[in-house]
Parts: C-alpha cells; sequence; structure tokens
C-alpha cells in the first residue's frame, strides 16, 4: 500500500461532464463522487486514454509542474496543534484567538503551506483534500504517542442515558474502566448490541471509543472519551483497553 500521494489537479479548459452511469432520479447524468466523502472526482482510468493520445500526437513536448511543495512531512509538525482542533470542532473560527495567534506565529513558507493544508468556508479553516492526504502521510509515518489525562479518577464524569435498563452493570464496568490514565470520561451509554463479540466497538477519530459488555446476552455498552488525539492514538488505546479489561 503507498504511503505517500500526490495529488494532480486538472484544469478544464471546456465543459467536462466525468459520468458515472445514469439514474433515475432527480439528477439522470450522475456524475463520479468519492464515496467516502461525496466529493467529485475523476477516476484515473477515465483520464489516461485522453492523456496518451494526446501525448502520442503532440509535436509539443508536454512538462508536469511538480508539485509546489516539498514532501517533508517534518514540516507537519509545525501544524499537528491546530490541525487536531480542526479535527476534533470539525473546523476553527477564522476570528478564533488561538487561530490568529498560530497564524501571527508562523513564517512565511510555513504560512503559504498551511493556506495550501487547509481552506476556509464560511468563515471556519477546515483542512483541504491536500490537508488531508498531507496529514494522513504524516500520521502514518509518526510514532505513536498517546498521553495520559490528568484527571484524577474520582472526578471523572459518569453520564449514561436515564432510560437505559444496564445502567448498574455498566456503572460497576465504568469503575474499573476508569482507572485506565487514558480514559476521560463516559460520554453516554450506547445501543445495546446482542451480536457484540468483544469489547471494543467503535473508535472514532476524536479519541471516543464503544465498549461492550459483551458477555452479557444484551450486550450493553458505553461510549467513553478517551486521551486519543487522532485515530491511531484511539486505535492503540483500545488494544490498550481490550487486553487490560476483556479478561
Amino acid at each position: 500500500m503507498y504511503k505517500l500521494a500526490k495529488p494532480l489537479f486538472v484544469h478544464c479548459q471546456s465543459p467536462t461532464h466525468v459520468g458515472s452511469g445514469s439514474d433515475l432520479g432527480l439528477v439522470d447524468l450522475p456524475i463520479q463522487r468519492e464515496s467516502h466523502t461525496g466529493f467529485p472526482k475523476i477516476e484515473a482510468s477515465s483520464l489516461k486514454g485522453a492523456i496518451r493520445e494526446n501525448f502520442e500526437e503532440s509535436d509539443v513536448l508536454i512538462e508536469i509542474p511538480p508539485f509546489p511543495y516539498d514532501w517533508d512531512l517534518g514540516r507537519f509538525k509545525n501544524f499537528e496543534t491546530i490541525f487536531i482542533q480542526i479535527q476534533q470542532e470539525a473546523g476553527i473560527s477564522t476570528e478564533a484567538s488561538e487561530y490568529k495567534s498560530f497564524i501571527s506565529s508562523l513564517n512565511s513558507e510555513n504560512l503559504k503551506l498551511f493556506n495550501t493544508l487547509t481552506v476556509i468556508e464560511d468563515d471556519f479553516v477546515i483542512e483541504s483534500e491536500i490537508g488531508r492526504i498531507y496529514r494522513e502521510a504524516y500520521e502514518a509515518n509518526k510514532e505513536i504517542e498517546i498521553l495520559e489525562t490528568d484527571i484524577p479518577i474520582e472526578d471523572k464524569v459518569f453520564k449514561v442515558a436515564d432510560t437505559h435498563h444496564g445502567n448498574n452493570k455498566l456503572e460497576i464496568f465504568w469503575n474499573k474502566i476508569k482507572k485506565s490514565p487514558y480514559v476521560v470520561s463516559c460520554i453516554n451509554s450506547v445501543a445495546w448490541n446482542s451480536y457484540a463479540r468483544g469489547l471494543v466497538g467503535k473508535k472514532y477519530n476524536n479519541g471516543q471509543i464503544e465498549l461492550f459488555l459483551y458477555r452479557e446476552d444484551r450486550g450493553f455498552g458505553i461510549k467513553i472519551q478517551t486521551s486519543g488525539r487522532n485515530i491511531r492514538e484511539t486505535e492503540k488505546i483500545a488494544e490498550i483497553l481490550e487486553k487490560e479489561f476483556s479478561k
């Protein structure tokens, strides 16, 4: 599997429709889109034939310019904290004091790169598609370092739905789980899952993890907040919890 990818931007000089078959809905000629984001895309197979034909028939040397910034992944460390906040809060306001302070701390080269890795929509800064690729490459090559919470065990909040039938069992379970230095709080109970076959359920990019009492017939579960700052850290914490509490 590739660890690094470089985006290619295509500038269309005439109206272009990259189709994906037909449909009977409101839009009868849909376009190609990424399944996980819904973003429009052009499959490589849609381009390669046209590009090859133009290369073969052209008498002019065609040069494709390089990506305008180096792919030194170490540079992303300058943006790591702000990108974590962007992910956790689904964006950060351009008026936020921490954002203004961060921008003012960047030199011209890092500011130029940061502006490429992000876009501003409705006065909120979010990561661009290039930013996502850059961040994921950085995270894939970075050594995982998980943080411990400084919240005392007795102050960790336990919150579940009032109508949940297994609250007593969940609280007993929580009193064990909360001893982990990576567990911050219990956010809520989750819908019971009779098919749960293990302690850990879904893991989220913002550090949240679903845990199930999988030995119970009704699969009672809770969603907890951990100290994980991204999906790799959260997955690592989930492994630790699985090993320690699934006995």
